[in-house]
């Protein structure tokens, strides 16, 4: 359901038909009134703009909500010579604007900012296509959503200053009879929109996207933390589409900085409170067999980069006084590396480690860090970094 009044953006849109000379003008009185209603979660006041086709062809009528009505401000009529039998297909398009193109394609822009109400409202582009005859008491639209929104929860004791996404595109071409979009423009940085707040201070902040396919990176800032989650590899964003970030951000607890994206599809819906936890994604960490580097989250590990994978190159370095253990993928210029201040590894026992690593999406190029050797079996440890949300499995010297 619409929370705010949509405002007139910067949209071009097409005629409902063309190559036709007569229009009918608004008001002639010849055949029955027009009635437009709408089944769509619409508030009062908000507006949307009509379009009939042939031989009428009025076009891009506004019309206002009020009370599950869509109320031009003349009255609009059938032509008499009409049959009542005779049925012509009605578009709607909200927001409204008082521009279109009547070539047939036509441009829309998300806002950049959408943190104030009436931009994320006006941000969200909504086609209806139905049919009716004179014989039709009312003409009924059901708007569905046509761009894609990302939900993200986050969770923080300040007040929250400003979420970011970046490397998107915010304009569209769009067709307006066979709905074809065409992502344009330059890439961009989006703020995003407060939608809701439930009552253990969990935060959704949602965006309005173009869909598009793009690798992404989000920002979280408050007074005294700042947060990034990067995505490991392209994410896709279909139209009419919900995506929500599977994961709580708390950026009071939370201190991995960057962490990879992890999106759920789903329908377009409002926020959807109280937050409930999902289950952590991958396999238990203490079943990981491959050496190699792991993002951890709640006892579960998904990869990043083994030994096995395709390319790479594992291997041990160490001293008396030292282990590290490598892996490498010469062919795509990868690599990560591991290096523990201590020559022998005991199940149980923290030590101090480096971490340094290129290419590897996700993962810092140098770390720093208190690492806990989580399990010691033969040669192989398995040895957790949880404030970094990281977790490796490694040959060892002894």
């Amino acid at each position: 359901m619409r929370k705010t009044t949509s405002i007139i953006t910067s949209v071009l849109l097409l005629a409902a038909a063309t190559g036709c000379n007569t229009e009918i003008s608004v008001g002639t009185k010849n055949g029955p009134e027009l009635a437009f209603t709408t089944d769509t979660g619409f508030q009062d006041g908000d507006q949307a703009g009509i379009f009939i086709d042939r031989p009428m062809l009025y076009r891009n009528v506004k019309a206002t909500y009020n009370a599950g009505k869509l109320q031009t401000d003349s009255k609009l009529y059938w032509l008499k010579e009409i049959p009542q039998d005779t049925t012509l297909t009605f578009r709607a398009c909200s927001p409204y604007s008082t521009a279109f193109n009547v070539a047939g394609v036509a441009p829309f822009s998300v806002a950049v900012d959408q943190s104030a109400d009436e931009d994320f409202a006006a941000s969200d582009l909504m086609l209806a296509k139905t049919e009716a005859s004179p014989a039709d008491k009312t003409v009924n639209f059901s708007f569905v959503h046509k761009l894609s929104k990302l939900t993200i929860y986050l969770k923080c004791e300040e007040d929250i200053e400003e979420v970011t996404l970046s490397s998107l595109i915010p304009s569209v071409y769009l067709n307006f009879e066979t709905d074809l979009f065409r992502p344009s423009g330059d890439r961009l940085e989006l703020k995003g929109h407060l939608s809701g707040k439930d009552k253990d201070g969990v935060c959704a902040y949602e965006f309005i996207l173009i869909p598009q396919t793009a690798g992404l990176q989000l920002t979280a800032k408050s007074a005294s933390h700042r947060c990034t989650v990067v995505s490991t590899s392209d994410c896709t964003f279909e139209g009419g589409k919900q995506y929500t970030h599977e994961r709580l951000i708390d950026l009071d607890a939370d201190r991995r900085s960057p962490y990879p994206f992890s999106l759920l599809e789903g329908e377009w819906e409002e926020p959807s409170f109280s937050y409930a936890e999902p289950l952590p994604a991958g396999i238990e960490f203490l079943s990981a067999t491959q050496s190699g580097v792991y993002t951890y989250d709640s006892g579960m590990v998904q990869e990043l980069m083994l030994s096995g994978d395709a390319n790479c190159q594992g291997a041990l370095l160490y001293s008396g006084s030292l282990n590290a253990y490598r892996v490498m993928n010469p062919v795509e210029g990868r690599y990560f590396s591991i290096s523990i201040s201590s020559g022998t590894l005991t199940e149980g026992k923290s030590y101090k480690t480096t971490l340094s690593s290129l290419g590897i999406t996700g993962l810092p190029e140098s770390l720093t860090s208190s690492v806990k050797v989580e399990k010691k079996e033969g040669k192989t440890a398995w040895i957790l970094d949880e404030p970094n949300g990281l977790a490796y499995v490694i040959t060892t010297n002894k």
